[in-house]
């Protein structure tokens, strides 16, 4: 273990406080009470302000040093229960294996990683969030097979966002980047998107396939425009979000023509 922040020297029990204030008294002697104003003497400080040492004090409790500024480094570290207190003691980088081998036994102390247990709940909402994604696309699927009425062109409308999908996954696979929840949601929103734009063009009434996929670019660059400025934001999450749905829009677009072509064989 490289390094801990405990609660002593700034909380210690009673017994210990007491002993030390035995400890304390027993050594204020008149020879040390003399050798310590000589020893300010000779140094050229205040003989009269700091020459009367101060009488060992009773022993402070919690919360009494709750009560001083020290509170703003141990307010985390005491936590008050329902009829017990809870003390907690910060580690340093450690091996997790060989410090719960070493507190197995002890009553009353438990072992708990807060970055494992943020892991773990990223990781639960990160599984969730797949699962509504897939969720998502089946919904959208019955929704476009209920105007479409047709297998070919419902898998067609649906092609140009799960093919960009699948693009951005590899991508990020590629390039070593964990996926979170966020990145699972900002694709969910691009995939709605690139679905109304396969919608628009296999329900193209006007059999002009160049003027949708001009309007439909003036849509991208302006949903790019706005989750682009999204991504200039110093909160971390806000540009996760932004890069997800700019490159699942831009693909999608990009991948439009596979429609076009498509359309006039169906």
């Amino acid at each position: 273990m490289a390094e801990y922040h405990g609660l002593f020297p700034w909380l210690v029990s009673a017994r210990l406080q007491a002993e030390n204030a035995e400890i304390y008294q027993r050594a204020l002697t008149p020879e040390f009470r003399q050798a310590w104003k000589a020893a300010l003497t000779q140094s050229g400080l205040a003989v009269d302000k700091l020459g009367e040492l101060a009488p060992a004090s009773a022993p402070m409790n919690p919360q009494d040093l709750l009560a001083t500024p020290v509170r703003q480094i141990l307010s985390g570290q005491i936590i008050e229960q329902d009829g017990s207190v809870a003390l907690a003691i910060w580690l340093g980088e450690h091996d997790p294996r060989r410090v719960l081998a070493s507190l197995s036994g002890l009553e009353g102390v438990r072992y708990f990683s807060q970055k494992d247990q943020l892991n773990r709940v990223a990781q639960q909402h990160r599984d969730r969030s797949l699962v509504m994604l897939a969720i998502g696309v089946v919904v959208m699927s019955l929704l476009i097979g209920l105007q479409q009425r047709n297998l070919v062109k419902v898998l067609l409308t649906l092609l140009p966002a799960l093919a960009s999908c699948l693009f951005i996954f590899a991508a990020w696979a590629l390039l070593g980047e964990e996926v979170s929840f966020l990145h699972v949601i900002g694709l969910l929103l691009s995939i709605s998107l690139c679905v109304d734009y396969g919608i628009f063009f296999m329900d193209n009434r006007g059999q002009d396939a160049d003027i949708t996929y001009h309007a439909i670019a003036s849509s991208t660059l302006t949903t790019v425009a706005s989750f682009g400025a999204l991504g200039l934001a110093k909160t971390p999450t806000l540009p996760i979000l932004a890069v997800s749905v700019s490159l699942g829009v831009s693909l999608g677009f990009l991948l439009c023509p596979l429609l076009i072509s498509s359309r006039k064989r169906v």
